[in-house]
């Protein structure tokens, strides 16, 4: 019987160095990792142990009867011997100076934390699992009197913003057809980057299906065939048919100045749809379902300012004014800028999250500081529902739906509404009166005239 293979990867997770075990799943070789001190990590799919406690030849020795062990050869894991000087625990000092604090990270150890308690000034952020201490020399002092370098590792280093990934367009590819004189037009246009990835991975899909063919030289009928199918047999909606046509105009329009007519590309008629909201009472269901600090801040921004979701995951610190109690949103849909009132009820939420999450530059961080991923908010929210008894399909979105409805049923002008939305087209704003229960509820009907 062929033994499982794992493979040993160094690796840094959580500002530690740590030792990666990939394999393929196997309940037999998690059960024996466990005892070994592996932990599992969601966020790189596979289990770990942190360097600083990993004994290479006891590891070997308790799997290799049971187990193949690789490396990978880019990143080969030493041994003990092979390291200069092992220490027992690694301790990263990270010298904030805007705050004048000093961050402190490490692989948990009870004694150290015992320790660090004692330092005046020091304070444990649960969200970043950090402890803190103001930078000052009788810190730095303490701090090396109870870690002596026998048996810790010190690194210090001042902080470094992270900056976010963009996200690329799901359905991109391989090969990239894309002209980049084209790419360079959108970006001298000012589309936004979301537009630019999307118009390029439509456009990428279009060329690669009709590579063998110059792109002016397709035929109208090809085109609209081409369309076709994604509508009737590949069982796309009609808003991505619409972002297809729109692509496909703007492609042959910068590129071979011709101007692709309604009659040849027609583009789909959309019917109105309601958007979907819940009630006031499912909303407080779904807040008060989760004791999370940092989900609770990310429903209520949702909620409490009709937030979109890609405008709550680019939110900076510097975009909240906790003092005048103002949001900016910076860069919406469209490229827009606009300033919304920060209810009162956040407000708190808000202080205990910064001082508990340490936030560098974007509000919500996701690993190691990058932009915090839209399927983790859609879980949040789904999960959330759930717990509350909620049977509609809740979204983000439906959430900023809630806020528009119930802004409009508390009264509030319809144009102010559709400012603090960044609704370009007070149309857009006035679809929100077709499910107003107050507005509803204020229409008369004949047959309260009638008397039987």
């Amino acid at each position: 019987m062929t033994k499982p293979i794992i493979k040993l990867e160094r690796a840094r997770h959580r500002d530690i160095d740590v030792v990666f075990i990939r394999f393929e799943y196997n309940p037999g070789v998690a059960a024996l990792l466990k005892p070994l001190g592996a932990t599992y990590t969601k966020t790189h799919q596979c289990w770990y142990i942190p360097r600083a406690v990993f004994n290479f030849e006891d590891f070997t020795a308790k799997l290799r009867n049971l187990v193949e062990i690789t490396y990978d050869e880019k990143n080969k894991t030493k041994t003990p011997a092979q390291t200069d000087k092992t220490y027992k625990y690694e301790v990263t000092l990270e010298h904030n100076r805007s705050d004048r604090v000093i961050y402190i990270r490490f692989y948990y150890n009870e004694s150290l934390v015992d320790d660090i308690k004692h330092i005046i000034g020091a304070w444990y952020h649960p969200g970043a699992k950090t402890w803190s201490v103001p930078d000052t020399e009788e810190s730095m002092e303490a701090l090396h009197l109870i870690m002596p370098e026998s048996k810790f590792r010190v690194i210090e280093k001042t902080e470094t913003k992270s900056f976010a990934k963009i996200q690329k367009f799901k359905s991109k590819p391989e090969q990239n057809l894309v002209p980049e004189r084209y790419i360079d037009q959108l970006v001298l246009q000012n589309k936004s980057k979301r537009t630019i990835e999307i118009y390029e991975s439509f456009i990428n899909q279009f060329l690669n299906r009709f590579s063998d063919t110059e792109p002016d030289n397709i035929p109208m009928d090809s085109i609209r065939d081409y369309i076709l199918d994604h509508r009737q047999h590949q069982g796309y909606s009609v808003s991505y048919q619409n972002q297809m046509v729109s692509a496909l105009k703007s492609f042959y329009r910068i590129m071979y100045q011709r101007n692709l007519m309604d009659q040849d590309i027609p583009r789909p008629k959309k019917g109105r749809q309601l958007p979907k909201v819940i009630s006031k009472e499912e909303v407080e269901r779904l807040i008060g379902a989760t004791n999370n600090l940092k989900h609770r801040l990310i429903l209520l921004l949702l909620y409490g300012c009709g937030l979109r979701l890609n405008e709550l995951l680019m939110l900076k610190v510097t975009d909240i004014n906790l003092n005048n109690n103002i949001l900016w949103v910076r860069k919406g849909k469209g490229s827009k800028d606009r300033r919304l009132p920060l209810p009162g009820r956040i407000k708190q939420t808000l202080e205990q999250y910064i001082k508990s999450y340490l936030p560098r530059e974007l509000l919500l961080d996701g690993y190691n500081g990058e932009k915090y991923a839209p399927s983790s908010v859609q879980n949040i929210v789904k999960r959330c529902a759930q717990r509350a008894g909620i049977e509609k399909r809740i979204t983000p979105h439906v959430l900023r739906h809630c806020y528009a409805t119930h802004m409009l049923e508390k009264g509030v002008d319809l144009r102010y509404i559709q400012e603090l939305l960044g609704h370009k087209s007070s149309k857009t704003t006035e679809i929100y009166t077709y499910v107003s229960n107050r507005k509803l509820g204020e229409l008369g009907n004949p047959l309260d005239d009638i008397k039987f």
